[in-house]
């Protein structure tokens, strides 16, 4: 597989997407803790919304990489500013 093709398919969106499906898969696995149920409600909004807002970045901005880039990587930083610093 190519670097270009590689870096078209990962970008900060869809990493923030894996991040959902990890956050669901711990809360499988850690069922007996007592707020497992939390990281469902978290990590499937989570994907879910990472993987729409992807999708429609990628058909405004006519598939070119950089821009796609450039956006998501914004928005995710603006993301996790307001987590951390809000919350």
């Amino acid at each position: 597989m190519k670097i270009a093709r590689l870096v078209k398919l990962i970008t900060p969106m869809t990493i923030m997407a894996c991040l959902g499906v990890v956050t669901v898969g711990y809360g499988i696995l850690h069922l007996s803790e007592k707020n497992s149920i939390l990281n469902f409600f978290f990590g499937i909004p989570l994907t879910i919304g990472s993987l729409l807002a992807h999708f429609l970045i990628r058909r405004v901005l006519d598939a070119r990489t950089l821009p796609i880039w450039l956006v998501e990587f914004l928005l995710v930083a603006t993301f996790w500013l307001a987590f951390y610093f809000v919350w």
